[in-house]
């Protein structure tokens, strides 16, 4: 049976799973979900991973039973080893294992919290919806006038092939995790010797020759406000100039198979510019476009459900009450300097106390301005919501005919062998594990996205000339 979606649900969560797939089917969406696809005779195994193969997406009832089930670890595995998007539809307030983990984006999330789960399936459909337009176009390969001999014997040989790969993963996840370890070691003397030797000197240096050395390395400070208020009442703080190393080479698991933080890189930051404190709020987007499309309601919540399209229109709103300053969306490197604020590390201070993420934000928004701030004083910075940055997004900082700029501009003259269809965010979102928040973090989405209650967006204002 040819069909669209495959539905992935542990057996103790079979009533949801039928809820779902009933309400899907209602509007037009083709289903696959086991036992009722499975033809009798067939491999109950081979029939799973044959009907994901042939799925444009898989909706993934995801629980506490989900974590703790290794088929549904085969069917993620299966579903994102042929290019077949996962979004898990979370029934329960509980974060993937680290084996799920590996394979799931947690960005693609979609919560049906509060329960009941019958009041959030309407939005699952327009979601799937608004996805599908989205997706390649697959080749179905379906079973329909085979014989059951055919059948079984095709089955057998991507079950064949499953396993295969399977082997493959759990071998390089576990050679990844020994070399992490390896590596975190390895920093961990490097730091030590570092201190060390950074003590012997203090020690021999007179104070003299030390406030002279902190002088020389100042960087130069522009004389201006340290804050503004624009005309709508948004308030910016000063991001002087200067040079900070960009990327990371101490990962996440995941992040060692993109790459795409690496290779580290020092940009310098010539000219200062003015970012926005906090994310925008709901109030400030509603009293330019006049609209809120955010799912948690509250005028001083994060505005979110905003694609980078809409994100760039809101600044040219803001451009045409021509005021002192020019507005537009940070550059990716503009928006790590800021948030580093001078620091080396994977954040700028304590997690717990400068974001709300998966942890702490108990599955939804939070006013802005609610944690810590960095040290050059903006809001925020780690998680809450997502925040689109002007780049293209590349899964590396070396291009492949010129790496990415070192003087604080945008990525986009992009001139590879394909264009990519992606733009990149920054800083996490409440929804996110902790690593997802890191200052060096990072991800992407197509700039048509706007079904998202992770992305919401920060901004930046210069001088006009």
């Amino acid at each position: 049976m040819a069909h669209d979606v495959f539905i992935s649900y542990s057996s103790k969560d079979k009533q949801v799973a039928d809820a779902m797939c009933h309400k899907l089917e209602s509007n037009g969406i083709r289903c696959w979900m086991a036992p009722r696809d499975i033809r009798a005779g067939m491999d109950w195994g081979g029939a799973i991973m044959h009907a994901i193969k042939n799925s444009q997406l898989m909706v993934l009832v995801f629980s506490s039973n989900a974590n703790a089930s290794q088929p549904i670890k085969r069917e993620v595995e299966r579903a994102m080893s042929n290019g077949v998007m996962v979004v898990p539809f979370r029934i329960e307030d509980v974060q993937p294992s680290d084996s799920l983990e590996f394979y799931l984006s947690t960005s693609h999330w979609l919560d049906a919290l509060p329960p009941p789960v019958e009041q959030h399936l309407q939005r699952l459909v327009e979601d799937v919806k608004g996805l599908m337009p989205m997706l390649p176009t697959r080749v179905v390969n379906d079973v329909e006038g085979m014989s059951l001999a055919s059948v079984q014997q095709k089955i057998e040989a991507e079950l064949r092939a499953i396993r295969a790969r399977e082997v493959e993963t759990a071998g390089r996840i576990a050679e990844e995790a020994a070399r992490r370890r390896e590596e975190e070691r390895e920093q961990e003397r490097r730091e030590a010797e570092k201190l060390r030797r950074s003590a012997e000197v203090a020690a021999v240096v007179e104070p003299e020759k030390r406030a002279a050395a902190e002088i020389v390395h100042r960087p130069a400070v522009e004389s201006v406000p340290a804050s503004m208020t624009n005309r709508i009442g948004m308030e910016f703080v000063w991001i002087p100039p200067g040079s900070f190393m960009m990327g990371t080479e101490y990962g996440s698991l995941r992040d060692k198979f993109l790459g795409d933080t690496k290779p580290v890189h020092q940009v310098t930051i010539g000219k200062g510019f003015y970012m926005s404190k906090y994310q925008v709020t709901q109030a400030q987007w509603q009293q330019v476009i006049k609209v809120n499309p955010s799912r948690f309601k509250g005028e001083n919540l994060p505005v979110e459900h905003v694609d980078w399209r809409e994100a760039t229109r809101f600044n040219g709103h803001l451009n045409d009450m021509k005021d002192a300053y020019g507005y537009r969306l940070p550059s990716e490197a503009e928006w790590e300097y800021a948030c580093r604020a001078g620091t080396t590390g994977e954040y700028a201070g304590d997690l717990d106390l400068m974001g709300w993420y998966g942890k702490n934000s108990g599955g939804k928004t939070h006013p802005v301005g609610g944690k810590q701030p960095n040290a050059f004083g903006l809001f925020d910075m780690y998680g809450n919501v997502w925040e689109w940055v002007q780049d293209w997004y590349r899964n590396s900082y070396a291009g492949p005919s010129a790496d990415a700029p070192t003087d604080g501009s945008a990525w986009l003259d992009y001139s590879g062998p394909k264009r990519a269809p992606i733009r990149v965010v920054r800083g996490g979102s409440w929804k996110d594990k902790a690593h997802f928040c890191r200052s060096a973090y990072r991800f992407r989405f197509d700039p048509d996205w706007r079904i998202l209650s992770s992305v919401g967006l920060r901004i930046v204002a210069s001088a006009r000339k």
